[in-house]
């Protein structure tokens, strides 16, 4: 199912400005590109997008009353996945076995962003190591890639693969 929103850290539905750069669609943020960004070869356009939190998904689907866990998420939102994370950090604690978020490799405008909150690799594994989870090299993921200590009796039998 592919749903028209975007994610975000946010406490209410709202709209936000979606930037789509010339080179790939697939590389639009809720962050405007890098200045010294050339890869994308500029920006084509904005637009407005729904935003809700990765909490408020889960509250308003039936994910967590249809499944007793979540094997596997992997998140890919141009530096926002760990904001993402941090809307809904008390479910994933409670429900997911592993995770997969993608730092930003410097293409996203974070200028406004506090260090401490942007969305690099250093950030993501404190962040995670903080709330119950374990870094881990696995052999089927690029990016960095946990597992809560919660369910560490069952995350071996678990497939996980980011493509």
């Amino acid at each position: 199912t592919i749903l028209p929103i975007a994610l975000d850290n946010v406490k209410e539905k709202t709209k936000m400005k979606l930037y789509i750069p010339n080179i790939d669609n697939g590389c639009s943020s809720l962050l405007n590109i890098n200045p010294n960004n050339i890869l994308f070869n500029g920006l084509k356009e904005t637009i407005d997008v729904d935003v809700i939190s990765l909490k408020m998904f889960f509250e308003e689907s039936s994910i967590l009353n249809d499944f007793e866990y979540i094997d596997y998420i992997k998140l890919d939102t141009q530096a926002k996945d760990l904001d993402i994370v941090k809307s809904a950090i008390d479910i994933i604690k409670e429900r997911v076995v592993w995770i997969t978020l993608e730092a930003d490799g410097g293409y996203y405008d974070e200028t406004n962003i506090k260090e401490e909150n942007r969305c690099n690799r250093e950030n993501i594994i404190k962040y995670m190591t903080n709330n119950n989870f374990i870094f881990e090299n696995h052999k089927n993921t690029s990016d960095p890639t946990f597992y809560n200590k919660k369910f560490e009796s069952i995350k071996d039998s678990l497939f996980i693969y980011q493509h």
